[in-house]
């Protein structure tokens, strides 16, 4: 215990640890004949809307995806060559799903360098991308509402960066796709987007009608009904973790709280070193550590010392529950203990290694969990844990 004790108070480099699951980004990607300052706009209104109805989103940032504004015949070529590209890419793409099983490594570069062609011939897409992989960069997941030809660009970036960071939602798309199936919101009444062949169907009526119902301020956001809807999904987003399956040990990743970086540093550490002596408690600890990654939906700062703690608390009050009153749920990070349970996908490689670095800690089912686990056992978990408890 004085090697446990001595271990949580000298390893002070672990508290600056940041969490960092929830550190998003909000961009605005705007449509054709938008200056900068009607972007902007539109990125204010979207950031008034957001901030209005959920108070409790933090953004760390408001961002416009700019699409410059040229001469009108040349946007307009511009939208009618992203349509007729889609279009060629989609067919490559059905082409390579459908019929070349054998050769997708062929249709794969046929379509890496169509993205790398995009990028190459559009400045706006190209400083897209960049300012994209700047926030990934810094583990922060990015949000973007794309309005009008303001898709066509979000498809394309998106498409050649890390998909597990980013999250789309269309407004009045031309497109015939939203990157990772993400929303979309058109009118019926959009004279703009009804005319553009092959995109996606509209699908949300508008309470009054006008001549056009296109733009983003004055018609998307000022339908009562589909902003809710559009701010809706922006708060969804926000809430998705975009790292469900894919947990780290590692304290600065801030896949969980601070206060749990003296436990990681004790597995992925202490732990390790010590091929001999391991205890039942120190398998409890593990695992209710590697549990914590199950609880889905969960920012970082839910998954926490405390709910390391309860999760082992609980499991002693089920074990001493002779008489069965309690549902016998809290000891379930038992499963994490069978490498063969089909729950194991769900956990971290780190896991792998500890079960094979301590062959004692696997327990294959609930009943030899019972048999082998004692209440003593968990006493003495708990106080191990205690020690590493950030006052």
């Amino acid at each position: 215990m004085k090697a446990i004790f001595f271990l949580a108070v000298s390893l002070p480099s672990f508290l600056n640890a940041v969490c960092l699951e929830n550190k998003k980004v909000l961009f605005f990607a705007n449509g054709m004949f938008n200056e900068r300052a009607d972007a902007d706009d539109s990125l204010r209104e979207l950031k008034k809307n957001v901030e209005s109805k959920y108070s409790e989103v933090a953004f760390v940032d408001y961002k416009v995806a700019y699409n410059t504004n040229e001469a009108a015949l040349l946007q307009m070529l511009e939208v009618f060559l992203q349509k007729r590209n889609e279009t060629k890419l989609n067919f490559w793409k059905w082409i390579g799903h459908s019929f070349a099983i054998e050769n997708k490594d062929s249709f794969k570069l046929i379509i890496e360098n169509y993205y790398k062609e995009e990028k190459f011939k559009d400045v706006d897409l190209r400083i897209q991308v960049k300012n994209y992989k700047d926030w990934i960069s810094k583990k922060v997941q990015i949000i973007t509402v794309a309005h009008s030809q303001g898709n066509f660009y979000t498809n394309l970036a998106f498409n050649q960066l890390d998909r597990d960071q980013l999250q789309m939602i269309s407004v009045a798309t031309p497109a015939s796709e939203v990157f990772a199936d993400g929303p979309y919101y058109t009118f019926h009444s959009d004279r703009v987007i009804s005319y553009i062949p092959r995109a996606l169907s509209t699908n949300r009526t508008k309470e009054v009608e006008g001549l056009v119902d296109h733009e983003f301020i004055n018609h998307y956001l000022g339908d009562k009904a589909v902003r809710d809807e559009i701010l809706g999904s922006v708060y969804d987003a926000y809430n998705y973790s975009s790292r469900p399956n894919e947990p780290s040990m590692n304290p600065k990743d801030g896949y969980f709280d601070q206060d749990v970086d003296l436990i990681l540093s004790w597995l992925n550490n202490s732990l390790k070193s010590r091929l001999d002596g391991i205890e039942k408690s120190d398998c409890l600890i593990a695992y209710a550590l590697f549990s914590v990654y199950t609880h889905h939906g969960q920012t970082c700062k839910q998954r926490n010392f405390s709910s390391i703690l309860n999760s082992v608390s609980d499991c002693k009050a089920d074990l001493m529950d002779i008489d069965n009153k309690r549902d016998s749920t809290s000891c379930y990070f038992h499963y994490g203990m069978d490498a063969l349970n089909f729950r194991e996908s769900y956990y971290p490689p780190e896991q792998d290694l500890f079960l094979k670095m301590y062959p004692k800690c696997h327990i294959s089912s609930h009943s030899k969990f019972e048999k082998t686990v004692s209440p003593a056992d968990i006493d003495v978990a708990l106080e191990k844990l205690r020690t590493y408890q950030i006052k």
